[in-house]
């Protein structure tokens, strides 16, 4: 029973502690919130003196960093802090429980107040991280080295008061010891090993002492050149050029100063400590042998931890060392990249400049020298420590072996693996009737099986160099990766150069010799080079020595690749006539003339290169609207000189142009179906109408002019009439222009229902006399309005008759989309209408689809061999299907998927070559060039008219506010120009041709918005 008493009191306690932890208490809460604004706003003071330029307390910055700081992830680091400030207000995770338990105590001005800070520390933080990101890292490694140097200070300090105690001690033992030398003359020989071992402690403790002072001093000297570089690093501003240059003169003087410490005495003084060895142990039999035998053990474990602590300072002194060079080479790089040329010119040939080559050289390899000093005072101080340390060290090699025999176990692994793959592609290739997924697998194996084992150690090196696994010989794997690289840029020169080669069974072996060669060439070319960088970029940094050699690597690289190119001029120019030929080739060939044969090659290359890249690009995102708008424009420019001669489309019979006219759907056969999605939106809102599921009775779709809206509805009318036709009545109706009159308006909408009544309009009379439920389609609603005062009275009618509950109507609307555009600006839309549908572009599938089917109605012939010769395609392919497929993607791009504008661009592009047979050419596209030498006038007036759709020259006036004279004269300008169509009734449209670069230039000059 006492037990479960205890056990139910032990749970009431625990119970009553986290409800106590979670529960927000008004005082802790204001006491917690005062210190959290505290330490916020110191960090922000020590952030915004860094970014100032005027240095600061680098414990109060250490924080933006943190202790696992990674420099390559910096750009991460950005993004989560932006993304703290846009959903979580600014408050960071460390803040949380402070902000909601404000929240919950509704102290609002503390925790607005919290907010305002901590989004402004976050954004200092971010600015700070984008600063270091600047400086390559200068910033973090100042931090580091100022946060070093003062605790090791002060560790060498309390470590030489302790000597110096000890040395006292000593002192004293040794003359109480000769003291007992002379009052007992038996313990002499016990007195003497007694104090040889004194002494040797004692000259122990002068050594550290030593090592003690020249660290200490070596801190001074540090910690002042650290807190100078700091300065200069935190007072750095790209956009001031000469306060960069200035900063490099002073960064020059403190790189020259570091260089100049004798690194190779400092290396050679220690590489074995001169320390006094241990005496033999005590021979004599005396009553006190196990006292001394205890000496001597001391005495040996002391001199271990002096070797110990003698290494330890020798590395933190070369760590320093280290630390402050990459903090030199770092911001001496990062200020050499933004040094104007103006002042590098003048320095070269300059004695200063001499000189700074000069101890570059002296100073290349000192971290080298370091690097493998450091590796050999660990090994010495393990050695130097016994079997312990033996141990140690052996631990360390066997962890090498085991990565060594890893790796050799997964090369295993690999071959294994690329076996499998190569039996398992030869079962393929037997198979019959393989899928095309497997057919692709197999063709890429065939041509990229070599490079398997390259790719796949490249993946492993560099999984492993990332997660920092072999950190301590990581420029071991930069070497790897660099021969790996190499080996694989080998293969795929040799794959590059059998693509552009004819081989055959006559002439392979040939060809393998002289790709061996040229391979072999490019690869050691890039092993070179980057070997090379590498190093220099381990030793003297990326200044004066690094740029000479890097302007000499890239000449002699580009001499050697050109000379390597060279050699098969001829396969480039064949491949290059075969599969890139045309205008483009033309051009090139033109060029040609005017460089050295061997210039020839290396240009033949570079082209080949990338365009096999865009062939690739294209392919592998032959679906996507970007990658077809790259292909039209490359196959334009092949094919521009193949043009249609004036008057060529009077030869054009008529019967075939009726075909291509402007009219919206007469036959079934022609139409396309690409708008399936608002087709069935559209017919669901009406039968969710009729069905009395919605009382939603009315649909808006609008689009650019010539898109197809009058085909939909009236396709959307005909699908409705054959599965509802019982139930619905349909009235298709166009406004006629301009019907701006609310009167008028109401007598339209009257005679669209089929009523003639007489007295005041009443639209729910009209409802009640329908027999069945109407869907009353108006087409060309943008009639219903001019931008002007009293413009919009029709149309505030429509909007208020759609608003009307009636019951038999459903209103279905279709406006040009800027004028759409225009009212939903000027009005709004959500409250009006629910049901909204935008026309957008078609594909170019779909455009074919329009073209072809018009065109095989009737008996006529295409012939594509004028494009043929155009691009002197000698792939076979190329002749038919191709050249068709990039002919119909052109022409979708000039149209922008408009099919109005796709059928006009048709016609432009035929010429009759018999009588039955029609040459395609290059479709003849609206000449706007210039555009910017007309006047903003001419262009108001055509944004005017793009927003109406059709405008008379005195609506033009009213919509304006223009005078009468400008408007006229930028009628005739626009007609000369062929940006106005006029019709029968003299009204002003867009000219469809023009339609789309006109809107094109008006968004980018601000006439008109939306997209």
């Amino acid at each position: 029973m006492k037990n479960i008493t205890k056990l139910i009191f032990f749970f009431l306690i625990f119970s009553t502690n986290v409800f106590a932890e979670n529960k927000c208490v008004r005082s802790e809460i204001n006491s917690l919130n005062d210190t959290v604004i505290g330490n916020i706003q110191q960090r922000k003071v020590g952030i915004k003196n860094v970014l100032e330029g005027r240095g600061g307390d680098s414990s109060l910055i250490w924080n933006v960093f943190g202790h696992n700081f990674d420099y390559l992830k910096t750009n991460q680091y950005i993004k989560n802090l932006e993304i703290i400030n846009k959903d979580s207000k600014g408050i960071s995770p460390e803040y949380e429980f402070l902000s909601n338990c404000l929240k919950e105590l509704k102290l609002t001005r503390k925790y607005n107040n919290l907010v305002k800070l901590s989004r402004e520390y976050n954004n200092l933080k971010i600015d700070l991280l984008k600063k270091n990101l600047l400086l390559n890292n200068t910033i973090k490694l100042s931090i580091d080295s100022n946060s070093a140097i003062p605790s090791l200070a002060k560790e060498i300090n309390d470590e030489y008061s302790k000597l110096q105690s000890l040395k006292r001690e000593i002192e004293k033992d040794l003359a109480r010891n000769e003291s007992k030398v002379i009052e007992e003359d038996s313990s002499k020989e016990v007195t003497f090993y007694k104090n040889s071992l004194l002494k040797l402690k004692l000259e122990l403790l002068k050594v550290k002492g030593l090592y003690n002072r020249n660290l200490q001093q070596k801190i001074e000297y540090f910690n002042l050149k650290s807190l100078k570089l700091a300065n200069l690093s935190s007072t750095y501003n790209e956009s001031d050029v000469q306060a960069i240059e200035s900063h490099f003169i002073e960064v020059e003087k403190i790189w020259k100063e570091v260089t100049r410490q004798n690194f190779y005495d400092l290396i050679k003084s220690v590489l074995i400590f001169d320390l006094p060895k241990i005496p033999e142990s005590f021979t004599g039999e005396v009553s006190d042998s196990e006292e001394l035998r205890k000496d001597r053990a001391s005495l040996i474990s002391f001199r271990k931890e002096t070797i110990s602590d003698l290494t330890k300072k020798k590395e933190e002194e070369l760590k320093l060392l280290n630390n402050l060079l990459i903090q030199i080479n770092s911001l001496r790089s990062n200020y050499y990249n933004k040094i104007s040329f103006e002042f590098l010119s003048g320095r070269i040939f300059t004695y200063s400049y001499f000189g700074s080559l000069k101890n570059e050289v002296y100073a290349s390899p000192y971290r080298v020298l370091n690097y493998i000093y450091s590796k050999y005072l660990f090994v010495n101080e393990k050695v130097s420590l016994g079997r312990e340390g033996i141990t140690s060290l052996s631990l360390i090699i066997l962890k090498y072996i085991f990565i060594i025999l890893s790796l050799l176990s997964l090369r295993l692994v690999l071959n294994k693996a690329h076996g499998y793959l190569d039996r398992k592609n030869r079962s393929l290739i037997n198979r019959r009737n393989r899928a095309k997924v497997y057919r692709y697998l197999t063709t890429i194996w065939n041509k990229h099986s070599e490079n398997f084992l390259s790719i796949s150690w490249l993946i492993i090196l560099s999984c492993i160099s990332y997660f920092k696994l072999l950190e301590n010989i990581s420029i071991i794997l930069d070497i790897c990766i660099v021969f790996i690289i190499a080996k694989t840029i080998r293969s795929i020169v040799i794959l590059f150069l059998s693509s552009v080669s004819l081989i055959d069974t006559r002439n392979y072996k040939n060809f393998r010799e002289k790709a061996e060669d040229t391979a072999g060439r490019f690869a050691t070319i890039y092993l070179v080079y980057s070997l090379i960088m590498v190093f220099l970029n381990l030793t003297v940094g990326k200044v004066y020595i690094y740029s000479i050699v890097k302007v000499i690597a890239i000449l002699y690289s580009f001499y050697q690749v050109m000379e390597a190119s060279s050699t098969w001029s001829d396969e480039f120019n064949k491949y290059t006539e075969k599969k890139f030929s045309g205008v483009i080739v033309d051009k090139i060939e033109r060029f040609y003339k005017f460089l050295p044969k061997k210039l020839q090659a290396i240009f033949s290359l570079i082209f080949i290169s990338i365009l096999t890249s865009m062939d690739i690009f294209i392919k592998a995102t032959e679906n996507f609207a970007i990658s077809k708008k790259i292909s039209a424009n490359l196959f334009k420019k092949q094919i521009e000189s193949v043009e249609v001669e004036d008057g060529a489309d009077e030869k054009i019979p008529l019967e075939y142009k009726d075909k291509f006219s402007f009219k919206s759907l007469e036959l079934e056969d022609h139409y396309v179906d690409h708008t399936q999605e608002i087709e069935a939106g559209i017919k669901e809102e009406v039968v969710e109408w009729l069905e009395g599921k919605s009382e939603e009775h009315s649909v808006v779709v609008h689009g650019d002019k010539g898109i197809g809206k009058t085909t939909l509805l009236k396709k959307v009318i005909k699908d409705l009439g054959s599965e509802h036709g019982e139930n619905l009545n349909f009235i298709y109706t166009k406004v006629p222009s301009k019907t701006i009159d609310k009167d008028k308006a109401f007598k339209f909408i009257e005679e669209s229902l089929g009523f003639e009544e007489e007295g005041s309009f009443d639209l729910y009379r009209l409802d009640k006399k329908l027999e069945k439920k109407t869907v009353l389609v108006i087409d060309e609603a943008q009639n219903l309005f001019l931008s002007h005062t009293k413009g919009f009275s029709a149309y505030n009618a429509l909007i208020n008759m759609i608003n009307l509950s009636t019951e038999n109507i459903f209103w279905v609307l279709s406006f040009n989309k800027y004028s759409w555009l225009y009212l939903d600006r000027a009005f709004g839309r959500s409250q009006f209408f629910r049901n909204i549908f935008a026309l957008k572009g078609w594909d170019d599938n779909a455009i074919k689809d329009l073209i072809l089917k018009r065109h095989k109605s009737s008996t006529y012939k295409l012939s594509y061999d004028l494009l043929i010769n155009a691009t002197r395609s000698q792939d076979e392919m190329d002749r038919y299907t191709t050249i068709e497929a990039k002919f119909f993607k052109l022409l979708w791009e000039l149209s922008r998927g408009n099919p109005r504008a796709a059928l006009y661009l048709w016609m432009t592009s035929l010429s009759k070559r018999n009588s039955k047979t029609f040459n395609v050419h290059i479709p003849k596209d609206a000449d706007l060039d210039s555009l910017d030498k007309l006047g903003d006038d001419i262009f108001f007036v055509v944004a005017d008219v793009l927003k109406h759709e059709n405008l008379s020259p005195s609506e033009i006036e009213s919509t304006t506010n223009l005078p009468k004279g400008i408007v006229r004269n930028a009628i005739k300008v626009g007609q000369e120009r062929n940006f106005f169509f006029k019709d029968e009734q003299g009204r002003y449209m867009i000219e469809i041709s023009s339609q789309y670069g006109l809107i094109k230039y008006l968004r980018s000059k601000n006439f008109i918005y939306g997209n």
